[in-house]
């Protein structure tokens, strides 16, 4: 499988609708998801636990910032994190950390 820019697949997605979840893996740098809501868009982070292990982040773009629907996160401020708490069918244990950034 040939590597893709994360960035073209962005203004792709983009291109269909401003409202955009973006699921990144856990090493991804902050600062570029930030960079691609642009300089007066909100971006929100949320990092993915299973097993209290960071495995996922997911940014949220337009509409989608501050909406509750996804993972049953509430909306946060900069620099303030709400934390959900799940465990699974499987008894594994989850959590979701979300950051809203202006």
């Amino acid at each position: 499988m040939m590597p893709v820019c994360g960035v073209k697949v962005y203004e792709s997605a983009q291109s269909i609708s401003p409202n955009i979840a973006y699921f990144m893996p856990k090493n991804t740098d902050l600062s570029q998801l930030i960079e691609l809501a642009g300089p007066r868009n909100k971006c929100e982070v949320e990092e993915n636990y299973l097993n209290e292990k960071l495995k996922t982040i997911t940014a949220y773009y337009g509409d989608l910032v501050g909406r509750k629907t996804h993972n049953n996160a509430a909306n946060t401020s900069l620099g303030e994190n709400e934390e959900e708490h799940f465990e699974d069918d499987n008894g594994d244990h989850g959590d979701s950390t979300s950051m809203a950034l202006d």
